[in-house]
């Protein structure tokens, strides 16, 4: 059997469409809220939690022609009837368009992963369709073993990238210096001895690879600037998503 390709998208402000208004449906549009996405539901019952979210509801059955309206970046069929679930997957087909039947993932082009977010990380486990529930527990067991201290390093990580992207031209040296802030002694850093002392060695870094630097490179956003630290997990931290 083929192996699923991993992948995370960008669906800021793409345009995605769930057909269906049920328990499933509600659970795919949570997710796909949460990551930006411009979501059109169209079903004949809408969950009242729905009207609390911020979809496009359209009351009526799904038809063929809803799938010309947009240029829709993924389609879920998340209907309780297989038939009309089959008819949504093969009207996006026709139109090359990935669509995830939520009820049969044989009948799918992609499937959902069981999903933990611990602040800017995200684990996602699959098994490939044979067993959502199993998947579940397996990220469960995985979510406990996420440690706080490289999840506050993910938090500091696009700043300072970004800063060595804007002062360092040379790709290569701009590369090295990229691998050691992620690298286990900037991780040692932070953990022995807390956010002041890694910002003090990125610092250094910083400079090494740009002399010309004037004495503190760190922009006055960094996120680290003026907190203080406290290497502690925060209990409810971990999300997830099914």
């Amino acid at each position: 059997m083929a192996r699923p390709y991993p992948i995370f998208l960008d669906l800021k402000l793409r345009p995605v469409l769930v057909v269906g208004g049920g328990a499933v449906a509600l659970r795919k549009i949570r997710g796909l809220l949460e990551a930006g996405a411009r979501v059109t539901v169209i079903a004949t019952e809408l969950r009242p939690e729905l009207a609390k979210l911020k979809p496009q509801k359209i009351r009526r059955p799904y038809a063929s022609a809803d799938m010309r309206t947009q240029p829709w970046q993924l389609v879920f069929a998340a209907t309780d009837s297989p038939e009309e679930n089959a008819r949504v997957h093969k009207d996006a087909s026709r139109r090359r368009i990935l669509c995830c039947r939520c009820d049969e993932s044989d009948g799918s082009d992609f499937a959902g992963a069981a999903v933990a977010y611990a602040g800017p990380v995200t684990l996602a486990v699959s098994s490939a369709g044979a067993s959502p529930a199993l998947a579940a527990r397996i990220r469960d067991k995985a979510a406990t073993a996420i440690d706080p201290v490289l999840v506050r390093l993910a938090e500091l990580l696009p700043t300072w990238r970004a800063r060595a992207k804007k002062v360092i031209a040379h790709p290569q040296l701009r590369r090295k210096l990229l691998q050691q802030i992620a690298g286990p002694v900037m991780e040692e850093t932070l953990r022995k001895h807390g956010l002041r002392q890694a910002r003090v060695l990125f610092t250094r870094w910083l400079r090494s690879y740009s002399p010309g630097l004037g004495r503190d490179p760190l922009s006055p956003d960094d996120p680290g600037q003026g907190r203080g630290y406290v290497m502690k997990a925060k209990s409810g931290r971990i999300k997830k998503r099914d």
